[in-house]
């Protein structure tokens, strides 16, 4: 409410602490010309209909004269909205007359030509809608499952959730997704050892074993795939 009050020139009349009487005459003539809705805050203190009478006839000549008068709470947000909508749609209005009244709109209207198709046969053409659209319109008829993040189960279990990433893992026996990796092994770095081709090169290795059963005789013990062929 505040940035609204902010983004358009406000008057704030408190009837806590003085009458309404006077201030409301000085500020009549700041808001000459202008969209003016009357926000009747705090309706959860006290509403209109529970003022004086003097008041409320304050309330019912500005009705009168066709000023919106809205009662509105902060605390309850009853109203709120409503003073939103009602606020930004008579902004947006006033500044679009605004710009119409303008000498410079009638340059730009001289230079806009608004083509209307005439009928030249009898043949439909409905509108084309693309099928991707459709289905993506049709996807937002049915409320599908959603997917649960990380933040929802940590938000679900609380003091409980343990950050498991490993069970993402896309592998090709899924109960191996909790083994424990060591770094090192033996004295030697495990991640030397990573090979993301490793199948391939079996695979290729197992091809030429079966077209020539002897041709690891000759091996030294060194690795096959050093040389990368």
């Amino acid at each position: 409410m505040k940035r609204l009050l902010q983004h358009r020139g406000s008057g704030v009349l408190q009837t806590q602490c003085k009458g309404i009487n006077g201030k409301w005459a000085l500020l009549t003539a700041v808001f000459f010309l202008q969209p003016l809705i009357i926000v009747a805050n705090k309706c959860d203190v006290k509403k209109i209909s529970e003022l004086s009478e003097e008041n409320q006839k304050l309330f019912s000549e500005l009705s009168s004269e066709g000023i919106l008068v809205i009662e509105s709470s902060t605390l309850t947000e009853e109203g709120v909205m409503q003073v939103k909508t009602e606020a930004c749609d008579r902004l947006l209005s006033h500044r679009v007359e605004s710009k119409m009244k303008g000498k410079k709109v009638h340059d730009v209207l001289n230079r806009l030509h608004l083509a209307v198709p005439n009928k030249r046969d009898d043949k439909e053409r409905p509108p084309f809608i693309p099928e991707g659209a459709l289905q993506r319109k049709k996807a937002m008829e049915v409320d599908q499952p959603k997917r649960k993040t990380e933040r929802d189960l940590e938000v679900e279990m609380g003091d409980d959730y343990i950050l498991d990433l490993q069970k993402y893992w896309d592998l090709m026996n899924a109960e191996e997704k909790q083994d424990r990796i060591p770094e090192v092994w033996e004295g030697h770095n495990i991640a030397d050892y990573i090979d993301p081709d490793i199948m391939k090169r079996f695979q290729r290795l197992a091809t030429v074993l079966a077209v020539d059963p002897d041709a690891d005789a000759g091996w030294d013990g060194s690795s096959p795939f050093e040389s990368g062929s």
